[in-house]
């Protein structure tokens, strides 16, 4: 399973990089580029579509591999299909936005009814654990949705997140043979490696919503896989806990902003300064790829612990999910960042 999914995600790579320079060219033919601005450091128009090339890589490369290998639990392949073909829904929704723009209760109310779809099919195929995990699953979907098109703000940052997180998936995957997590996983990291060929500091394009949209659905159902039941028919909660906190950064960062925003009197959703990423540029004056460099540590972090409660016994996964929240809130209790103060 192991050199077959490999091959995949760099697959999905090769790919994505070779669309990407008519992708950018189809950006700029249209009109779809970020201009700078006050909350935007980038110093000329960026093509915002880059993230197009993101799903055509995985998604072309998951269809191949799925078709070659097939997965041992022919169930669990159609609930990863359906991911995908949801995935590629809320991507379309992203793209929407990116070439037209989108009321804000519109992209939400529309993200709501393709979580809701694709938990709702997950359940009903039995690669659900438990009914709480509907609800739950629809919030953690389109939350982790917003929280990683949130962090696509610096050059490398969220391609960075979903290279990492999507690699940490993947090895999980194959120790569970688990070959259509795996293959998923190996497929989202190769689509975003390809993608920072171009978007590496000085990026020439930005993911854009169509991407980041992508990115975050999947990582989220991604999540909600890996609880499916494991060989002895229980649900495998070590590996849905571990998962998670792969995806600890993103789900730190949204929540810190928020805190951050409300602290300070301003609405929730509010654009500021003060996610992560501003957060260190301000006070540590790094540059753009020190800042990356940070980051990617911090995504490494999270992976490595992520994977590592994966193998626990469920109570003490549960344990060091919880441990590994507190270490977080008190990281960033002492270290200031929640403070209102000074969004530079």
């Amino acid at each position: 399973m192991i050199l077959p999914t490999i091959l995949a995600g760099l697959g999905a790579g090769v790919a994505a990089a070779a669309v990407m320079p008519a992708v950018i060219s189809i950006a700029h033919r249209t009109g779809a580029v970020d201009h700078p601005g006050h909350l935007k450091p980038h110093e000329r128009a960026m093509p915002v579509l880059g993230g197009v090339a993101i799903v055509f890589g995985a998604v072309l490369a998951t269809s191949i591999a799925i078709t070659v290998q097939a997965a041992p639990d022919a169930a669990a392949a159609r609930v990863a299909i359906a991911l995908l073909v949801a995935s590629m829904a809320v991507a379309g929704l992203g793209l929407i936005d990116d070439l037209r723009g989108l009321s804000p209760r519109l992209r939400l109310a529309a993200e709501l009814a393709i979580a809701a779809t694709w938990v709702i099919w997950a359940w009903t195929s039995g690669q659900l654990p438990h009914p709480v995990l509907i609800p739950v699953g629809v919030l953690w979907l389109v939350g982790l949705t917003n929280a990683v098109n949130m962090i696509d703000g610096l050059d490398g940052l969220a391609g960075t997140c979903g290279l990492v997180g999507g690699a940490a998936v993947s090895m999980l995957g194959a120790h569970r043979g688990d070959a259509a997590s795996a293959i998923l996983g190996a497929c989202l990291a190769g689509g975003c490696l390809g993608f920072l060929v171009f978007n590496r500091p000085p990026a020439r394009v930005f993911m854009g919503d169509a991407g980041a949209y992508f990115l975050g659905f999947m990582a989220g159902g991604l999540v909600l896989i890996a609880g499916a039941s494991d060989a002895k028919g229980s649900p495998d909660w070590s590996s849905l806990l571990g998962v998670s906190v792969v995806w600890g950064v993103p789900v730190a960062d949204i929540v810190l902003a928020m805190t951050r925003r409300i602290l300070s009197g301003h609405p929730p959703f509010s654009g500021d300064r003060s996610h992560f990423y501003d957060q260190i540029r301000d006070r540590w004056g790094t540059t753009v790829p020190q800042t990356l460099g940070v980051m990617a540590i911090g995504y490494l972090a999270y992976a490595l612990a992520g994977l590592g409660i994966s193998h626990l016994p469920a109570l003490w996964a549960l344990l060091a999910t919880a441990g590994t929240v507190l270490v977080t809130v008190v990281g960033l209790i002492a270290g200031r960042f929640f403070s209102p103060e000074a969004e530079g």
